[in-house]
């Protein structure tokens, strides 16, 4: 494999072929939805924080809580689009 990649294709015999078993292990899906929970948290507290700053007055607040929510929804579609594109 170039440049470091990973194969992502196992193998299981299943009576006289063996037959591709495509997409993420259940281990990387397991880390994936670790990821999400955990970035889903931060966005959480990057919101509260923008909000609470907003309120004080400062307006870089509410530059924040776009941000957050901004790189919360491109995780959200990345994993979404992802899973769907697996067989």
């Amino acid at each position: 494999m170039a440049g470091g990649a990973v194969a992502r294709h196992s193998f299981s015999m299943q009576g006289d072929s063996i037959v591709g078993q495509l997409g993420p292990s259940a281990e990387q899906q397991g880390k994936s939805r670790m990821f999400y929970v955990w970035s889903s948290i931060a966005s959480v507290v990057l919101v509260i924080a923008g909000v609470a700053l907003a309120v004080m007055g400062n307006a870089a607040g509410w530059v924040l809580v776009v941000f957050a929510a901004v790189m919360w929804a491109g995780l959200f579609l990345t994993l979404r689009y992802m899973k769907q594109a697996q067989p």
